[in-house]
C-alpha cells in the first residue's frame, strides 16, 4: 500500500461515524420516496446496524428499469454477477448456488455516496415512479424472502 493510499484510509477511519451517519441518511430517505413502488429495497435483519454502502433494490424485471435510467442519465447498475457463475469459479462450484443468481438477476444498485443531496435523492424516485407510470410496467415487488 503506498502513503496516500494509507493516509486516504486513516482519514476515512477518523470520519467512520460520520460517513456512515451520512450514508445512513441516504438509505433512510431512499426507502420513505420509495415507499408504494413496486421494488424491495435490500432487506435487513433488526439487530443489524446497516453501512449503506449502496442502495440496492430487487424487481423482477430489473434490465429494463436499468435501461430507463441509463437512458435519463441515472447511473443505475445492475448488482454484480453471482461468483458462482463466473468462468473462472464455474468448474468449481460444488452445488448450485441458487440464492446468490437469485440476488444477482434481480437487483440493481442506485446511486449513492456520503451526503447525497436530497434533490438527487428525490430526482432518481421521481424517475423510479415515471418509469412504472409511463410504461405501465407489470413489474412486481419480489419477496424479500426468495427460494432457499
Amino acid at each position: 500500500m503506498t502513503n496516500p493510499t494509507a493516509a486516504i484510509g486513516i482519514g476515512q477511519v477518523e470520519r467512520w461515524n460520520e460517513l456512515v451517519s451520512a450514508r445512513q441518511a441516504v438509505e433512510r430517505s431512499y426507502r420513505k420516496q420509495l415507499a408504494g413502488l413496486p421494488v424491495t429495497p435490500r432487506p435487513r435483519l433488526s439487530w443489524a446496524t446497516p453501512s449503506c454502502w449502496l442502495f440496492a433494490v430487487s424487481l423482477n424485471n430489473r434490465d429494463r428499469l436499468v435501461q430507463y435510467l441509463r437512458t435519463n442519465e441515472i447511473d443505475a447498475r445492475p448488482l454484480w454477477p453471482a461468483v458462482s457463475s463466473l468462468p473462472l469459479y464455474r468448474d468449481s462450484v460444488r452445488e448450485p448456488c441458487v440464492l446468490a443468481e437469485w440476488i444477482s438477476a434481480r437487483t440493481l444498485c442506485l446511486p449513492t455516496w456520503s451526503y447525497m443531496p436530497d434533490t438527487t435523492i428525490e430526482f432518481v424516485c421521481a424517475q423510479l415512479r415515471a418509469f412504472f407510470e409511463s410504461t405501465r410496467a407489470r413489474v412486481e415487488a419480489v419477496d424479500a424472502t426468495p427460494v432457499q
